[in-house]
């Protein structure tokens, strides 16, 4: 398959980076705000015992092994002498940047693969790309069976989530059967479409890794479901498990929109709107996400700063024993 050879970017977009600096700070003083008018919420953290944060660190720690178990699958592909402890390193290094500065961490990944192993960098993040499509449909698809269990169940729905579901399924689809391609155009929604087409070309080479893709991607997502099921459990505003896959199933869509750090502001925009519809109340939802947020950090910031120092000293020794 024919891939365009070029190099990392120098730099990021001056616009797109003050733009997104000044998303985040106003996400920052809203969400500051929201908190100190409803500081009493915090009261649901004496309900949060060590046990609970220990197996919410687990969770977390599971979901990153997985992803990384994934990462390597596919790395594999590309550069099979990458060691398994250099893909779960190199998994909480680029999971702390991105809690720091969107797209940092993919694009650390990238150019370190292009300067260790002479990777390809649009190679490398076309593959990826494909990733993308091979999770959005099932995200899409468990969603709207979500919503139609919390339907079932409480008689609520909302057209505006179901159509959106719908067209990121469909489009999926579309992209995965007809394989569409456009010259080349300064059309932004067109380069996007080549570029996911692209990376799906290059999943589906191989039908036997394309079916391990799916079932890790499924695995991460449980994994990711029973964590956000038992946070609101453990501070004693239970949900139920249509709405946790809900949640789970948007948290991980949201996770490619990159406009803020780690989609700060973006999911708990998302997460109240979801929360008017399904009659769960304000404050809970965006404590649960804040409980989350907090979890996840801490873990990456130790691990991804352990990981740091392994990185780094790989570099000192070129030769990496599989």
């Amino acid at each position: 398959m024919d891939i365009e050879q070029t190099e990392p970017p120098q730099g990021l977009n001056k616009k797109a980076n003050l733009v997104s600096i000044i998303l985040t700070l106003i996400v920052f003083i809203a969400l500051g705000k929201y908190y100190y008018d409803n500081i009493d919420i915090f009261e649901s953290l004496q309900r949060l015992k060590l046990s609970h944060i220990a197996i919410l660190v687990l969770f977390y720690l599971g979901f990153i092994l997985t992803l990384s178990y994934l990462n390597k699958a596919i790395i594999h592909k590309l550069e099979p002498k990458v060691n398994s402890v250099e893909i779960v390193a190199l998994q909480f290094i680029n999971t702390l940047l991105n809690k720091i500065l969107p797209k940092g961490g993919v694009a650390f990944r990238a150019m370190y693969f292009k300067k260790r192993y002479q990777l390809s960098y649009s190679y490398f993040l076309a593959t990826f790309t494909g990733l993308i499509v091979v999770t959005l449909p099932s995200q899409a698809l468990i969603s709207l069976f979500a919503m139609l269990a919390i339907y079932l169940k409480t008689g609520v729905y909302n057209l505006i989530v179901i159509v959106g579901f719908a067209v990121i399924l469909l489009g999926s689809l579309f992209i995965m059967i007809l394989r569409p391609s456009f010259p080349s155009t300064n059309n932004r929604l067109l380069k996007v479409v080549n570029r996911l087409v692209k990376g799906w070309n290059i999943i589906v080479e191989d039908l036997s890794d394309l079916t391990v893709f799916v079932l890790l991607s499924m695995v991460t997502f449980l994994i990711d479901s029973f964590n956000m099921f038992f946070v609101f459990y453990a501070l004693g505003t239970p949900i139920m498990v249509s709405t946790a896959l809900l949640l789970s199933s948007l948290s991980i869509i949201l996770s490619f929109i990159n406009i803020t750090p780690d989609g700060l502001g973006v999911r708990e925009g998302v997460y109240l709107y979801i929360a008017s519809i399904i009659a769960i109340p304000e404050p809970q939802i965006l404590f649960g996400s804040l409980v989350q947020r907090a979890v996840s950090f801490s873990v990456c910031l130790i691990f991804g700063v352990l990981s740091y120092i392994y990185i780094t000293s790989k570099r000192q020794n070129p030769t990496i024993v599989d």
